[in-house]
């Protein structure tokens, strides 16, 4: 259930936080469901299991995420990194700024329905997750043809998209883990996803929402926010 993360996920958290775990900026934008009202359960289950890996012994050996950011990527867009490269949209200006490439992305997306009403359902925990997949064919379905018509029209397609995992990240992995702490974090998140597949009801996904973010501590819908947040 709980592998040991892949070498490139490492690389990844290096960019957005420093092996201390100080947050780096990273500039981007993405289109996200917002999972963090405290009336729902699958909130509460990512506090806990977020509260439980504190707790651990491999703790220092990860960055957490603030519960108010608690959300579910519908599709990623674009980020500063991706400036001259095939994932940069080819409707933004390589050279333009950022709060350029914001307005013309939102302008790009903002009015694609979503479609049928998607329902999520837990799946797993792992070290800097929580994994939902849809719970029914027509949910898959909705998704995956909303996915296609963002990445159509913004002429972005990012190299995992047809194999994408939804998820509530609940921290990024600064360092690997020893043989030990793997087997720590492995009865940890066994332990966990048996709690959460009992308790957790199905989730109705709300609107997705496109939304920019300076780091990886905040997301804002307000385009006006870009350079202040975090």
């Amino acid at each position: 259930m709980s592998m040991p993360l892949h070498q490139t996920e490492f690389k990844d958290a290096g960019v957005k936080f420093t092996p201390d775990g100080k947050v780096l900026t990273y500039y981007g934008n993405t289109i996200i469901c917002l999972m963090n009202d405290a009336s729902w359960p699958i909130y509460h289950a990512a506090k806990k299991a977020i509260a439980a890996l504190r707790q651990s012994s491999y703790a220092d050996k990860m960055a957490f995420l603030p519960k108010d950011s608690l959300h579910m990527t519908v599709i990623s867009l674009t980020r500063e990194l991706d400036r001259h490269t095939q994932y940069w949209s080819p409707h933004v200006p390589e050279d333009a700024s950022f709060e350029e490439a914001d307005r013309i992305l939102e302008e790009l997306v903002q009015d694609i329905p979503q479609g049928h009403d998607v329902q999520m359902r837990f799946d797993h925990v792992e070290q800097t997750k929580l994994i939902l997949v849809p719970a029914d064919e027509a949910s898959a379905q909705a998704l995956l043809e909303y996915r296609e018509k963002i990445s159509d029209i913004t002429g972005i397609r990012h190299a995992n998209h047809e194999d994408y995992r939804y998820h509530m990240s609940l921290d990024y992995a600064l360092k690997p883990l020893t043989a030990d702490e793997i087997e720590e974090n492995r009865i940890l998140c066994e332990s966990l996803t048996q709690e959460f597949r009992q308790s957790l009801p199905l989730i109705s996904l709300p609107k997705p929402r496109f939304v920019i973010f300076d780091n990886m501590l905040a997301y804002n819908t307000d385009r006006k926010k870009r350079g202040t947040l975090g």
